[in-house]
């Protein structure tokens, strides 16, 4: 096991000034002509009215240790010795968990239980090998865990990790690996980001898969649920019982057309019907359209070594319940005829890493009739319209359409000055509502910033060009 935090010392947040690219048209009386207008998405820690805006605290709850990290938009549980992280995420705007739990924490932990929440599950979700099966879901849930926690003004965070052991289900070498987990909340935002290390710490190549196991309800599980990933194909990794599918040609495993009925909507039943597919995406979401409710799943780059892949979104849909299964291969068990396939596996030589961010952010207010309108998910927004400016007889007005996940501050600038400002909040949000804006000592100023301050910084981001 190795010391705490140095694997993670290099994604400490930090103050930082994000750069957004965008067209800009100007409309006057006899012409149209094309500007270029920048906007800037700065992360500067805003000021909170209390030192309680985001708060973290170890609580002993039905016979466990449990860590819950609270702000004003949500409340989410870890529960590090049974490696649920998170068990719970309760969305306070309205009133709804996002998971669910089949059992109670009070359940001894002999073998793998269904507590709920999320189970990251390496370097196997099942498998059988020579007719015994693999321990279902690897080995995290009975690694022994180093964990610490920590809290900054508007942040607060969580970060474990562990080793373990295990044979290839091939080969039969034995391989190791270090998993590291870093999770982080912020002040006014419903963001819950998670930074994942896995290295190879042992002396012998080591293969493996992943799945971020999450047992997703919206409300709970109930008709009328649904899930949804961009894209136009899937990755058919398993079905039963799906005869209407087998008519149409699909024969796990296999390509096929995207959406699939069949893999979206939750249709609850006695009869066992399910399915499972993998979406090439960097988002998805799960929702209840009764409450315009949703989860989304939003991924950042798998880091391998000399070279980046996408997160491919899985989602296990059944009549009794659905996971959503965020993995970075096209396959999650150790079954030997599957562990050596294309895309089944990663492999890491000793001392290589693999690195990736998935965060969850909950929204309210947001339709399923919208998700196709939606351009671009990021972790702190959604666009829905691409934002833009007219400039005509002195006066500026933005236009274009984004939600935001939690609470900040855009400020329109021309240069160094500052033209407009106004407060955001979570839902849906038309930047035209920021009306005209008197511009006549800024023209011909071809330059403009559009600064969103908010609580949770993450990323670099660039917007696509207006049209």
């Amino acid at each position: 096991m190795s010391c705490l935090i140095p694997a993670f010392t290099d994604w400490s947040i930090s103050n930082n000034l994000f750069i957004l690219s965008m067209d800009a048209i100007k409309r006057g009386r006899n012409a149209v002509q094309r500007l270029t207008i920048t906007a800037m998405l700065i992360s500067l820690g805003c000021s909170c009215s209390g030192p309680d805006r985001i708060e973290i605290r170890k609580v002993r709850r039905e016979n466990r240790d449990i860590i819950e990290i609270e702000n004003d938009i949500y409340k989410t549980v870890l529960v590090p010795e049974i490696t649920r992280l998170p068990l719970s995420y309760f969305f306070k705007l309205t009133g709804h968990e996002h998971f669910v739990h089949p059992r109670s924490l009070e359940t001894p932990n002999e073998g793998f239980q269904m507590y709920g929440g999320v189970i990251d599950s390496i370097p196997w979700v099942s498998g059988i090998v020579d007719g015994r099966r693999l321990p279902d879901k690897g080995y995290l849930y009975s690694s022994p865990w180093e964990y610490k926690t920590g809290k900054t003004q508007n942040s607060a965070w969580f970060y474990g990790e562990t080793s373990f052991d295990y044979n290839d289900p091939v080969t039969g070498k034995q391989s190791t690996l270090f998993f590291g987990k870093r999770i982080t909340g912020y002040s006014r935002s419903s963001l819950l980001k998670m930074d994942y290390l896995i290295r190879n710490t042992g002396k012998t190549s080591a293969k493996f898969t992943f799945s971020m196991h999450s047992r997703t309800g919206i409300a709970e599980c109930d008709e009328g649920d649904y899930f949804y990933a961009p894209g136009e194909k899937c990755y058919v990794y398993y079905m039963n019982n799906m005869p209407e599918l087998e008519r149409e040609g699909i024969h796990p495993p296999c390509w096929a057309e995207w959406p699939l009925k069949e893999a979206t909507e939750f249709i609850p039943g006695k009869e066992q019907r399910n399915i499972f597919v993998f979406v090439p995406s960097n988002w998805c979401v799960v929702g209840d359209d009764k409450y315009e409710e949703g989860l989304f799943f939003i991924a950042g780059p798998v880091e391998l070594p000399g070279r980046q892949d996408i997160m491919k979104m899985g989602m296990f849909m059944s009549t009794s319940g659905y996971v959503v299964e965020p993995s970075p291969t096209y396959s999650i068990v150790g079954n030997p005829e599957e562990w050596d396939a294309e895309d089944s596996t990663i492999s890491l030589e000793p001392g290589h890493e693999c690195r990736f961010t998935v965060n969850l952010a909950a929204y309210k207010g947001i339709s399923r009739a919208l998700l196709p309108d939606i351009k671009t998910v990021y972790p702190e927004y959604i666009v829905f319209d691409e934002p833009g400016i007219t400039i005509e007889s002195g006066d500026v007005e933005i236009f274009g359409k984004v939600a935001f996940q939690g609470h900040g501050r855009l400020i329109l600038k021309a240069a160094e000055r500052v033209l407009a400002e106004k407060d955001v909040f979570p839902g849906m949000f038309d930047l035209s509502s920021m009306g005209k804006i008197d511009c006549r000592e800024c023209i011909p100023c071809t330059g403009f910033t559009l600064l969103l301050k908010t609580d949770a910084g993450i990323k670099e981001l660039q917007m696509q060009k207006a049209l």
